[in-house]
């Protein structure tokens, strides 16, 4: 039984592999994912095979390599910020928000 939209209550335990398994293609709920505002994305779309399509195109950039690849970009720019946020001190609070302006 669903108590929330991140926790189940589960009577029989032998239900827990047949509730989690990668085989089992259950819809998300419509009305629950609406809630984001972000219809047809990775993590909204409700339609297995449609989910499947989009997760597929994003998936690249969750691998090993794919994460590697911009580990270097990303120190960058965090570098960039802190020193930015250190030649900005001195002037006042900063709205981290602002951060990206900034950079």
């Amino acid at each position: 039984m669903r108590i929330g939209p991140n926790e189940l209550h589960i009577d029989e335990p032998s239900a827990y592999d047949e509730i989690y398994s990668a085989k089992q293609r259950f819809l998300k709920e419509p009305h629950f994912y609406a809630g984001f505002n972000a219809p047809h994305t990775v993590f909204t779309e409700g339609t297995p095979a449609f989910h499947r399509l989009r997760r597929k195109m994003v998936s690249p950039f969750f691998s090993k390599q794919g994460v590697a690849a911009t580990q270097l970009m990303l120190s960058q720019k965090v570098d960039m910020l802190i020193d930015k946020i250190l030649a900005y001190k001195s002037v006042g609070p900063i709205h981290i928000y602002s951060g990206g302006r900034f950079v």
